[in-house]
């Protein structure tokens, strides 16, 4: 490696010899554009690299914060490989060396400008004499006036970066890199180790003895170059009644006693970075420091060892102790673990805690919980029965070395090696339709991603958990992403939002193709044995949707409903929001009747339009037969056969069996014909006539064929009436 002198004295050339291109360039500029304030001293040339000596006119102010003068002397050296940034050395003596985006000076040399974050491949292909010239002058007018380093810059590092790198555990201390612990230096590459549990450790490695400390806070500015002795950190690091020396004599003596005389030493030092003098740290930089020796020979260098006999115990300390000088280190640069908050951060996320478990770790459920843990927002458990086969690999977060085992183990392992210091995710191998509820713990939220009209009933009604439900799940052709969120307390259920979904679908000319199948894909000869053709990356899209959207609606204590739909020619994603609020339920003849919100306002601005003559219509909505509950959501107006008076209502037929299956048709055929409904005038109760009653008969019979109930529903000015078989319930309009 050369020396500074030898940089500086190199030979003197021509211009016109330098090997560099760009140093030729530079030259030949400076001297021909006399305006650019770039006086040419002198060119020298030693091995392949290209000296350029010059003195820069730059604009300082009437009275410059750092001691920048209107004229400065500088070497620079261009590489004739043009591989890096071309160096800038400044040749003043008491150049300032304190200030920030400075190399501060080796021993030896002269401090060395840095003038851009940007890698040199991304500036070389604008590069121009003038661009290098402007960037060299803003470097010193701003630093002048102490401008350079933005208030909104992150601060400067402490420490050069190094040619070593040393992964260690994000935490440091007792329940992280505890130094009592052995610990082993795994090496990835010759530049490159990674620190893990010394039982751990398999293949060559090296046994590392750890020294955890927290330095005196240091202000930003120069970059400080590596130390290169036990010495040269001392002066680094030393400071108000701080002495790195006595901390390593004190660590080596417990080293010994712990009997690791033949571990590498290596100190681990937290660097809290202010950005002014006395303020408090904006960041902790950590670097390592392995020195080049043996526990016991670092004892016998500090004087607790007798060199003669090493193996004896230990001896006090005397005058005799060395400074350090003798010691060589390596200063390494440190790279933590990723920690949940670390993710969260270096994803723009808040780092809340969440414990939430998944239902379905499918090819959305795993994609979308990739996301979710890589963004330090990991589930606490996952829970699927299925094993993976070859056609899911298509569209799944998992591996063909995952062939055949359980989603829920592989996930789970997949994903609690994402994120250091997390407990290991749960994996539960059951089927959710008879799974126990104790699998769900103590989670505050449930997030259903099983595609499963039944699983999201059975986890809405049936779990006996105050945990939040979410469900998130595909249409059928993988265009649209449908999520359905409760609110943080549970008045707004999945079943309740699953309906109000359904309507919106039946009623939006938009949605009309929402529920269509495309073809399918048969990958085994069972009945059963089909996949949907859905685009690997429409699904990854989705995935990272409904992972923001999941977030957004934990964060948000409401209920919520959306439904986004992906071009997927021109890649735009339009959301669609639904009016959620609650449905009314009534208890009747042994079922609950949920009623939307929505349905009665359109009763009773129906209603109020006829009078004073009767109107009426039929009711659409969905029956759960298991849990007996009826679900009315909406309503077909009469056809235009029907006839209504003062006093009476009689529904027609014209072209309403075709309106009633188009509708439940573009609902995917999760809504059905429940019932009727019709009002009576304003001078007049609910309370059923004899006519009412012929109806519910009618009403009854027709749906007892297919064993459902039949309903009708009776809207006056001050309630609702609602009757199932013989009883009867009303609903208080006022209320």
């Amino acid at each position: 490696m050369l020396g500074w002198s030898t940089l500086r004295d190199a030979p003197i050339v021509e211009r016109d010899a330098l090997s560099a291109s760009k140093a030729r360039a530079f030259a030949k500029t400076v001297v021909a554009r006399p305006e650019l304030g770039v006086t040419l001293m002198e060119t020298r040339q030693i091995g392949d690299l290209s000296i350029v000596v010059l003195e820069i006119e730059v604009p300082v102010g009437q009275k410059p914060v750092n001691d920048i003068r209107k004229r400065e002397p500088f070497l620079l050296v261009f590489g004739a490989s043009d591989a890096q940034w071309p160096d800038v050395f400044a040749l003043r003596s008491n150049f300032p060396t304190h200030v920030a985006h400075l190399n501060a000076p080796e021993p030896g040399w002269p401090p060395r400008l840095c003038l851009s974050v940007l890698a040199y491949d991304e500036v070389r292909r604008h590069w121009t004499t003038e661009f290098y010239v402007k960037s060299l002058r803003e470097w010193l007018s701003a630093t002048a006036r102490d401008l350079l380093h933005k208030p909104d810059q992150p601060v400067e590092q402490f420490l050069v970066d190094t040619r070593c790198t040393l992964i260690v555990p994000h935490r440091l201390g007792e329940d992280g890199l505890d130094p009592s612990k052995p610990w082993a230096g795994v090496e990835i590459t010759s530049t490159l180790f990674r620190v893990t549990p010394q039982a751990e450790a398999q293949g060559p490695h090296a046994q590392i003895a750890f020294m955890l400390l927290i330095t005196p806070p240091r202000q930003h500015g120069a970059i400080a170059a590596a130390p290169t002795t036990l010495a040269d950190l001392c002066a680094l690091v030393d400071r108000d009644g701080f002495s790195l020396l006595d901390d390593v004599d004190a660590q080596a003596r417990q080293w010994i006693k712990a009997r690791q005389r033949d571990f590498t030493p290596v100190l681990l030092l937290q660097v809290p970075i202010t950005r002014t003098a006395g303020g408090d740290p904006e960041r902790y930089e950590i670097r390592a420091f392995a020195l080049d020796t043996t526990v016991e020979r670092l004892g016998i260098a500090l004087g607790i060892l007798d060199s003669k006999q090493p193996a004896a115990a230990l001896i006090r300390a005397g005058d005799g102790r060395c400074d350090g000088t003798t010691v060589v280190l390596e200063a390494w640069n440190v790279q933590t673990t990723l920690s949940r908050s670390m993710a969260a951060r270096y994803n723009g996320e808040s780092a809340e805690e969440l414990s939430y478990v998944a239902v379905g770790a499918g090819a959305l459920g795993s994609q979308l919980l990739n996301d979710l843990t890589r963004g330090g927002m990991p589930p606490s458990a996952v829970v699927d029965k299925d094993r993976l086969f070859p056609h899911n690999l298509a569209r799944h977060l998992l591996l063909r070395s995952a062939e055949g085992q359980n989603k829920a183990e592989c996930v789970a392992h997949a994903l609690s090696n994402v994120l250091d210091g997390i407990p290991p995710i749960k994996a539960i191998v059951a089927d959710a339709m008879t799974m126990e509820w104790d699998v769900l713990g103590g989670a505050s939220v449930i997030i259903d991603l099983s595609a499963s009209v039944a699983v999201a009933r059975r986890l809405a009604i049936d779990a006996p958990s105050a945990a939040r439900r979410i469900s998130l799940y595909l249409n059928p052709s993988g265009t649209d992403l449908v999520m359905l969120a409760e609110d943080r307390d549970r008045t707004v259920l999945l079943d309740q939002l699953e309906m109000q979904y359904y309507w919106l679908v039946a009623n939006d000319p938009a949605f009309a193709a929402h529920f269509r199948s495309e073809d399918r894909e048969r990958y085994g000869a069972g009945c059963r044995d089909v996949s949907g053709r859905i685009k690997q990356t429409s699904l990854a899209v989705h995935a990272g949707t409904g992972a923001a959207g999941f977030r957004r609606a934990v964060a948000d204590p409401g209920a919520t409903a959306f439904v986004w739909r992906l071009d997927e020619e021109t890649g735009e994603i339009s959301r669609t929001a639904l009016d959620v609020r609650p449905m009314q339920p009534l208890d009747v003849e042994g079922w609950t009747v949920f009623v939307s919100a929505s349905l009665r306002e359109d009763l009773i601005q129906t209603r109020l339009s006829k009078l004073p003559n009767e109107t009426g219509g039929v009711l659409i909505g969905a029956l759960d037969m298991e849990r007996r509950r009826a679900y009315i959501v909406g309503s077909v107006p009469g056809p235009r056969d029907s006839v209504g008076c003062r006093t009476s209502y009689v529904r027609g037929s014209y072209g309403l069996e075709t309106t009633i299956e188009s509708l439940c048709m573009r609902a995917g055929g999760n809504l059905t014909y429940v019932g009727e409904w019709h009002s009576h005038p304003e001078d007049a109760t609910t309370e059923p006539s004899s006519d009412d009653w012929n109806v519910q008969a009618w009403v009854s019979e027709a749906m007892r064929d297919e064993g459902r109930p039949g309903i009708v529903l009776i809207v006056g000015a001050r309630d609702m009436r609602f009757i199932v078989g013989s009883s009867e319930r009303t609903l208080d309009l006022a209320a």
